[in-house]
């Protein structure tokens, strides 16, 4: 038998690793992709109808104008962001 103490010690030391790679990889996607948003800040698909819809209210208070339609997404979009 092994024992508790080197059980512990394995799950300790698997833990680490991961928390360390984990990191890693983050900063990796960060380096090689700087334009990409991060995952938890992307948009959920059951969120984008709400976010369409204020949107398209942001676009009719704003007088129908045309050419801003990426402008009243990330207004809207920075409403649900939490």
């Amino acid at each position: 038998p092994l024992g508790w103490g080197w059980a512990g010690f394995v799950w300790g030391y698997a833990l680490l690793w991961f928390l360390i790679n984990d990191r890693l990889k983050l900063l990796a996607y960060r380096i090689l992709n700087p334009d990409e948003k991060p995952l938890l800040g992307r948009v959920s698909d059951d969120m984008k109808p709400t976010i369409e819809k204020r949107a398209y209210e942001l676009y009719e208070q704003g007088g129908r104008r045309e050419g801003h339609a990426q402008q009243d997404w990330d207004q809207a979009e920075k409403k649900y962001d939490a």
